[in-house]
């Protein structure tokens, strides 16, 4: 068996796009953020704002916060996911 897929490379373009850098810099200033994107793009910039400071993310359920912490991990953030009951 191959070695998980990771996504890491998509990073730095999120960071280089000033829509997501305006709301990581927003999420940076404020401390929190409620923000609406789209459910294939929120791995994504949770992992992109993962990495200026940690982030606390609520879901509506268990599997939700289970998929969530698995399309982090592809975004290498690994053992730093924590899903809490």
């Amino acid at each position: 068996m191959g070695s998980p897929m990771t996504l890491t490379g998509l990073l730095p373009a999120l960071d280089a796009d000033p829509g997501v850098a305006e709301v990581l810099d927003a999420v940076g200033a404020r401390g929190s953020l409620d923000v609406a994107v789209a459910r294939g793009l929120r791995p994504a910039l949770l992992a992109a704002a993962s990495r200026r400071r940690p982030v606390v993310v609520v879901t509506a359920t268990g599997r939700e916060a289970d998929d969530l912490a698995e399309a982090l991990r592809g975004f290498g953030c690994g053992d730093e996911v924590a899903v809490l009951p």
